[in-house]
């Protein structure tokens, strides 16, 4: 019992947390990860729709699927562009 109490002090483990905040990292890369691809996928069929509905759809909601698709297409490129938006505005303040 005595070993493993003077093992657990040495300076390696001393560090406050150090494990913690990696694992934490991680999850959020992961969950991150996947948000980023459920939106994508979602934005994508959210387009195919619209596309759909405004050519075959009926007259009456044309009108509506067309500026639904632009909304979509442009809400589309902004997501996929997030990341890279993100990253220049970091590295230009």
């Amino acid at each position: 019992m005595k070993n493993y109490l003077l093992d657990s002090l040495s300076p390696n483990n001393l560090v406050l947390g150090a494990g913690l905040f990696d694992s934490l990292q991680q999850l959020i890369n992961a969950i991150f990860s996947n948000i980023f691809n459920l939106g994508a996928t979602i934005f994508g069929i959210g387009i195919l729709f619209c596309a759909l509905m405004a050519a075959f759809g009926g007259e009456e909601g044309k009108q509506k699927f067309q500026k639904g698709l632009v909304v979509s297409i442009m809400a589309f490129t902004s997501f996929l562009l997030a990341k890279a938006i993100i990253a220049f505005v970091q590295t230009n303040t």
